[in-house]
């Protein structure tokens, strides 16, 4: 009998494979940025975050940061343009099938 390799063995249990959300601290987080300027986002799974879009507060398109540094518990962008002064902050991050967006309900708000 000849045993087959182990990637093609069946497994007696399922699995289910979970991808970190990032969250962002409200603790610590400035209510007011400048453009061009620094922000600290500190939170959890920040290294998931692909992209940290800034929103006019009704809008429906946000404007990318340029992601200076990044690891697990915080991400530094640069603040970009927002057409209005006051802004959304939400993250895309992918969820294990597709590019996702954070909800913009619990997103944090500033004043830019």
């Amino acid at each position: 009998m000849v045993e087959k390799p182990l990637s093609y063995r069946k497994c007696p249990t399922d699995f289910t494979l979970e991808y970190p959300a990032p969250v962002v601290s409200q603790a610590g987080m400035p209510s007011e940025v400048e453009m061009g300027n620094n922000l600290l986002l500190s939170g959890s799974s920040m290294n998931v975050v692909s992209a940290v879009l800034f929103t006019a507060e009704g809008g429906t398109e946000g404007n990318e940061a340029e992601i200076i540094s990044q690891s697990e518990n915080e991400i530094v962008v640069k603040v970009p343009y927002v057409e209005s002064d006051k802004a959304i902050v939400t993250f895309k991050y992918f969820d294990g099938t597709k590019e996702v967006e954070t909800s913009s309900s619990s997103a944090p708000k500033l004043t830019v």
